[in-house]
């Protein structure tokens, strides 16, 4: 961690060996080793955070905590401040949703959280959620609602708001010739 530049790199996480003891061992791919710049909030924090060296949130001792201890420490610090307690996962699960949902680009929040292939950060983590519903129908009323109306009558086989304004509506043959035509069908031939 350096506080002056406000970075943190990872290079290790604490599993615990075949013989039951906790050790640190390289991530699980080449992605997993990355330099992350944090936001003031998370140095701010990472300022009153016990370490030991290298290692954040050292256990008892000095060396890293067992997952269970670890949990159950962080259960108990969630208790004594009101918040519900989540497993770290659902944390780390939280913490791409949030970037996503924020508008982070997908290749940033994959190195965010060390995935190899952007595919896998999409998979687990791109979840549609009731606030991205809400940003995509503003997206679509900013940009084409003040276009759009409703119409009487039919057309196409639609019932529509006036037989007046009806015409205003091209039908498929009128469509075919346009750049934008919904109906054109691409030839792959040479």
């Amino acid at each position: 961690m350096d506080f002056d530049t406000g970075r943190i790199t990872i290079t290790g996480n604490a599993t615990r060996s075949l013989d039951g003891l906790q050790v640190v061992t390289a991530p699980k791919t080449k992605a997993g080793n990355r330099t992350l710049i944090l936001p003031q909030l998370c140095i701010e924090a990472l300022r009153r955070t016990p370490r030991n060296g290298d290692l954040i949130w050292p256990g008892p001792g000095g060396s890293p905590w067992p997952a269970s201890s670890f949990y159950t420490a962080w259960q108990s610090f969630c208790r004594r401040k009101g918040i519900r307690a989540i497993t770290y996962h659902a944390l780390r699960h939280t913490a791409a949703t949030l970037a996503l949902q924020a508008g982070q680009s997908p290749h940033v929040v994959a190195f965010m959280l060390g995935h190899a292939d952007v595919a896998t950060t999409l998979r687990l983590y791109a979840h549609v959620t009731p606030v991205a519903m809400e940003a995509l129908a503003d997206a679509i009323d900013a940009g084409y609602g003040p276009r759009l109306r409703v119409l009487e009558g039919s057309r196409n086989g639609h019932e529509l708001a006036s037989p007046n304004e009806s015409a205003a509506i091209p039908t498929k043959s009128e469509c075919r010739g346009r750049e934008s035509n919904p109906y054109a069908l691409t030839s792959t031939a040479p």
